[in-house]
């Protein structure tokens, strides 16, 4: 009878209250789910919901592992919102209880789950702190309370430190070692093999494989001259202080110390029991908004959505994780991670992570108006934003990005924009960053526009805008750049189609590169006021700029319009109109960045129509979608060696990936769209013989309508890498344009970083990229000492 008597209340409320369920934590799930009968699980509530429907959260602290979420319809989403903003709680913790007292300060408990290198225990809402060596002098997450080692004594796979408290021999084997020296790029951690007490000797061992030793070796090892400091992971016998804890994963046991006086009965203690609070793997989930909620102790993953929005989220303490053999990232998903395509972030703060805050990956996405901060707690490449390399057209507009170790944002991938975002107080614990940091990438016309970038506090080389080694494709404009330290903003040679345009610099603009002849081709500074000189390269296009103003009247201007620059600027269409004016403000503009959650900030994705933009789609990756095969042989998609760390002349790509054209008329090609008739371009691309091949030469062809050329020429191909271009004029006839490379021998022709950009009368590349010849290995010049030897 009482089950009859459920479904009728459920049919009278259905009539009564239509598609609003209800969710609370006293509620039942035998219940009808309106106000008056309320659910008690979420995950049954979610089984219940249909397009349209409407579910609200009553306050309360829920800890559910999320793997399902509902799926609305286009145009009927299914909304899922807390009833009292941040006062349902979405937690990955459970309360711990029947403590029993050890001695002093020092209790445990039995815990029925762990998470072996991930357990978190929290009092009061509050983290604690892993039992360590060195301890913790106050509780500031960006601070690690290392203790110095001495390099001239550690090596590779040892590490020595005088300090080191009185311990036998193998105490510290097993134990968790996290290291941060040398150049300090990133910090690397590691499983200790064996201690030995006479010399207060850590040694260890890194495996070719694992991504700590690209870390570790050879710029951040021990012995390297720059020292560092480094801190322990112990057991319960390092616990020493108020909120220190271990977790015995063997025997469950938790031990942690309180205050003197405290009990754990009179707290709130809990302890992480899943990793992520949502998961939905690999379950697509659609037409969704999860609206006002609190989340507290793990991450959120959302990998396939489409059309999905979390709307004034309260995300806190995203994750936590020991380490082992970790290097450059930490390869663990910590933070929100959206993936999928069309789907929003907005009016959230989310914050305080050992990994990034925010992670994107898929397409057409938003981060609007949000306050990400506090993260990278482990020091590595993770950040606030991190877009991925997969990711392409992610919008990231007025948020405060601000507060972390290392960068806050890097934005991997294609045709972003990041515009009107408050970016300060990175580089609390590394060295040699920038604010907004990417390195051997394609951005495919990303934009970073009326942005404020400033408080770089890296102890080191520290930039604001920083487009390191092999990045091509970037629009920086309009932003204002203060307290960076060496750059405001940085291009890293090679360089190529990056612009520089309209922005405020206190600081100077510099340029580096690894080897002597590394090319800046169609690169350029135009419209920039700046307190210094601008560092200039033969390449490099340098027009409209106002330089060594003042630093004190530049100060007094940055939000202002620089009065001597009015309507003095190169004009740049597309960009600045046919009257430009110099520095990061027009007059009368009065624009201001970052987050205000009082206002209902909704920006669209809106690229500047520029013919400065390349047309060419993923030009690092010839041969993979949408480029497509053409001609009668074979052609191959490689992956080559990246990074800095080898000459590229001595490998397979200039950026990462490169296309092997296989013999006779083998060749790839893509369809361009956008295109201005009428308009100057030039295809570029790089290209290199195969060793070992016979002499073969590269055709480029551009083709319009129903295949007829437009243009075409031939190159020589040899042993080294050499870049080929071709200018063609667009017809006012041209419906359809499609570009070509051939080749036209019997060898393999590597190619690789292809463009089709418009030129611009004065600011035409001023000749083809410098080619390094093979034998040559990296050069010991003055920037590459003053980047790996500085002392700090």
């Amino acid at each position: 009878m009482k089950r009859n008597a459920s479904i009728l209340l459920y049919l009278l409320c259905g009539m009564l209250c239509g598609n609003e369920f209800h969710v609370a934590i006293d509620g039942n799930d035998a219940d009808s789910g309106c106000a008056d009968a309320p659910f008690r699980t979420l995950k049954y509530a979610f089984s219940q919901l249909k397009p349209g429907d409407v579910c609200i959260v009553h306050p309360g602290r829920y800890c559910e592992h999320l793997d399902q979420l509902p799926s609305g319809e286009a145009g009927k989403p299914i909304v899922i919102r807390s009833e009292k903003p941040h006062e349902a709680v979405l937690t990955a913790l459970a309360p711990v209880k029947n403590w029993q007292h050890v001695k002093g300060d020092l209790w445990k408990a039995a815990v029925t789950r762990t998470l072996p290198g991930r357990n978190w225990v929290f009092i009061n809402g509050k983290p604690g702190f892993r039992a360590r060596w060195p301890k913790r002098e106050s509780a500031d997450f960006l601070n690690w309370h290392g203790a110095a080692y001495q390099p001239d004594a550690s090596g590779a796979e040892k590490l020595v430190c005088r300090d080191l408290p009185d311990r036998p021999d193998h105490y510290w084997k097993n134990a968790t070692l996290w290291v941060l020296g040398g150049a300090r790029w990133t910090s690397w951690s590691v499983t200790v093999d064996d201690y030995d007490a006479a010399q207060k000797a850590i040694t260890f061992h890194l495996d070719d494989k694992q991504e700590s030793r690209c870390a570790a070796i050879p710029y951040h090892a021990p012995n390297a001259p720059q020292g560092g400091f480094f801190y322990l992971l112990g057991g319960v016998g390092e616990i020493d202080q108020p909120g220190e804890y271990f977790v015995d994963d063997a025997t469950q046991t938790l031990y942690l110390q309180l205050a003197p006086g405290e009990t754990p009965d009179a707290l709130d203690i809990a302890m992480q029991v899943e990793k992520d609070i949502v998961n939905t793997r690999d379950l697509a989930v659609h037409d969704l908004q999860i609206v006002g909620f609190k989340t507290l102790g793990g991450s959120l993953v959302l990998p396939k959505c489409q059309r999905v929005k979390l709307e004034n989220m309260r995300c806190f303490y995203l994750g936590y994780i020991d380490g082992g053999n970790t290097g450059y990232a930490l390869k663990s998903d910590v933070g929100v991670l959206l993936g999928g395509r069309d789907s929003m972030i907005c009016d959230s703060e989310i914050a305080y992570s050992y990994g990034s805050g925010v992670i994107v990956s898929g397409e057409d996405h938003a981060i609007v108006n949000c306050d990400i901060h506090d993260t990278g707690f482990h020091a590595s490449y993770e950040c606030p934003v991190k877009l991925t390399p997969d990711s392409a057209r992610i919008l990231v507009s007025h948020n405060s990005i601000h507060d972390t170790s290392r960068d806050c944002i890097q934005p991997n991938g294609s045709a972003h924009i990041l515009q009107y975002n408050n970016i300060y107080r990175m580089g609390h614990l590394c060295r040699d960053l920038g604010a907004i940091y990417t390195c051997g990438a394609d951005g495919g016309g990303t934009e970073y526009h009326h942005n404020f970038i400033h408080e770089n506090l890296s102890s080191g080389i520290r930039m604001g805008i920083y487009l390191d080694n092999f990045t091509t494709n970037y629009f920086i404009y309009q932003n204002v750049v203060w307290d960076c330290g060496i750059s405001g903003i940085n291009l890293n040679r090679p360089s190529q189609n990056n612009f520089v345009i309209n922005n405020t610099v206190i600081g100077t603009c510099k340029i580096w590169g690894r080897w002597p002849t590394d090319w800046m081709y169609n690169c350029a500074y135009v419209n920039n006021a700046t307190d210094h000189a601008l560092m200039k390269h033969p390449q490099l296009a340098v027009w409209g700029n106002i330089e060594d103003i003042p630093t004190e009247k530049l100060a007094a201007l940055k939000f202002t319009s620089i009065p001597e620059g009015v309507g003095k600027g190169f004009p740049l269409p597309g960009i600045t109109g046919k009257v430009a004016s110099v520095g990061a403000y027009a007059p009368g503009d009065t624009w201001q960045a970052g987050h205000d959650f009082s206002r209902h900030l909704r920006p669209v994705y809106r690229q500047w129509q520029t013919p400065l933009r390349s047309l060419i789609r993923r030009g690092n990756a010839p041969g993979a979608a949408p480029w497509f095969a053409v001609g009668t042989k074979k052609i191959d998609v490689q992956r080559g060696k990246g990074g800095i760390d080898v000459c590229y002349a001595t490998r397979n790509s200039i950026l990462n990936q490169s296309c092997a054209l296989i013999g006779q008329n083998a060749g790839v090609a893509q369809t361009l769209t956008g295109f201005q008739r009428g308009q100057l371009y030039e295809f570029s691309v790089w290209y290199r013989l195969a060793k070992e091949s016979s002499a073969s030469n590269l055709k480029l062809a551009v083709v319009e309508n129903e295949g007829d050329f437009l243009a075409d020429a031939e190159f020589r191909a040899d042993g080294e890498w050499r870049q080929a271009t071709l200018r063609v004029t667009v017809k006012d006839t041209t419906q359809t344009l499609t570009v070509q490379l051939v080749n036209q021998g019997e060898g393999t022709i590597w190619v690789d970083d292809a463009a089709f950009v418009g030129i611009v009368p004065g600011l035409e590349p001023k000749f083809p990229g410098l080619v390094v010849p093979s034998q040559r290995e990296k050069s010991d010049s003055a920037e590459d000492r003053e980047r790996k030897g500085q002392s700090h």
